[in-house]
């Protein structure tokens, strides 16, 4: 078996590498498996990104990375990969997908238009009927069967990339469809599991300043076609995180088997990121019902020591109006207060005696008691 040898420049590198991407892409990039790229990490003492880390840069939740620690052994390393049964053994992919790597496997784009996809006859005719309207020297699909945006020359091929992509993915077993996003409006997406991935094809181009305008109406800059295709996932333009395109190595139809696992690994990260926020959903309701326990027991402390309080004081109250009656018994047992016979005075110590008894707090429990055992 054949050996091909990767040298790592050296750990300060890695590190940087292993913060900038995840860990299964860097893994790929290196054509290791996860575990083996991370094996190598742990041996150089590299810090890696823990779970849920890529989902937080994703939607901006700052987060800190682990510092590089100081290191002894020797920085730079030098990884040997087994041309096939290293990227067969991929022990972070199923089956499946390891078996992308496999030459067997390998999507091959033909060289003419031959028995094309109903998808992608239906995408020929619509753009041959846009060819006259022309964007910035591009054409683009109308109705958005298949997000494409490329030159006039670039049809063919482009055409010829997709026909290829979508009967590869219907002989994995896996559906490509219509989305339908309005009345006009519809685009192509591959169903992975219970995932709607979209993909388009565009073209990029150079922007070149014009030396003079042929009316002030004109365009300041000429749009000129590369030729450089870019396969992506999704429709965004702008965004090159999960584009494929022609390199000066590689061209972009040598590369749908590595779209193939890039479909997965999309997929694989937006079921991570369903995890992860409902997992962070999840926690927020502990901590909701959490609060409101805590609050709940807050309110019950509150209520206790606001009866307290009010005991207290009317106990207090209690105690004082008895001294008072006390008092009051005393001073009428020497002289008549006022007009009062001694039946008047008898029935108001019961009324003051009854207002005292209903004020304090431990008459009250007595009574209950005495009731309750009656």
């Amino acid at each position: 078996m054949n050996e091909s040898k990767i040298k790592l420049a050296n750990r300060t590198e890695l590190y940087e590498q292993v913060w900038s991407k995840p860990m299964i892409k860097l893994a790929v990039e290196y054509g290791l498996s996860d575990n083996g790229l991370r094996k190598i990490c742990k041996k150089l003492k590299v810090p890696m990104p823990k779970a849920g880390y890529w989902q937080k840069i994703q939607h901006g939740i700052p987060i800190n990375r682990v510092p590089l620690p100081d290191f002894d052994g020797k920085a730079d390393v030098e990884i040997k990969q087994n041309d096939k049964t290293e990227q067969t053994q991929r022990l972070d992919l199923p089956a499946e997908i390891a078996s992308e790597y496999l030459p067997e496997n390998k999507i091959h784009v033909s060289k003419a238009l031959d028995k094309p996809h109903p998808f992608i006859q239906s995408l020929k005719k619509d753009l041959n009927r846009r060819e006259k309207y022309l964007q910035k020297g591009m054409i683009w699909s109308h109705r958005g069967e298949i997000h494409v945006h490329v030159a006039p020359e670039s049809v063919d091929r482009a055409l010829r990339i997709l026909d290829a992509l979508i009967k590869a993915l219907e002989k994995r077993g896996r559906k490509v469809i219509l989305e339908k996003k309005d009345e006009t409006k519809c685009s192509s997406c591959v169903v992975w599991e219970d995932e709607i991935l979209p993909i388009s094809i565009y073209e990029k181009h150079r922007v070149v300043k014009k030396l003079e305008k042929k009316s002030p109406f004109d365009s300041d800059h000429d749009y000129i076609p590369s030729g450089v295709l870019v396969l992506r996932i999704g429709a965004e333009y702008w965004n090159e995180r999960n584009a494929w395109k022609d390199t000066k190595t590689k061209t972009l139809e040598e590369k749908l088997n590595s779209f193939i696992v890039g479909l997965y690994e999309e997929y694989k990260e937006r079921k991570d990121r369903k995890l992860y926020w409902e997992n962070e959903r999840r926690k927020d309701e502990e901590k909701r019902v959490q609060l409101e326990e805590l609050h709940r027991k807050r309110q019950i402390e509150l209520e206790k020591i606001q009866t307290l309080e009010k005991d207290a004081s009317n106990w207090h109250k209690s105690q004082l109006i008895r001294a008072y009656i006390k008092e009051k018994e005393r001073v009428f047992s020497e002289e008549k207060i006022g007009n009062l016979s001694g039946n008047e005075f008898k029935n108001w110590l019961n009324w003051a005696k009854n207002h005292a008894d209903s004020l304090d707090p431990l008459r009250k429990n007595v009574q209950v008691e005495k009731v309750e055992e009656s």
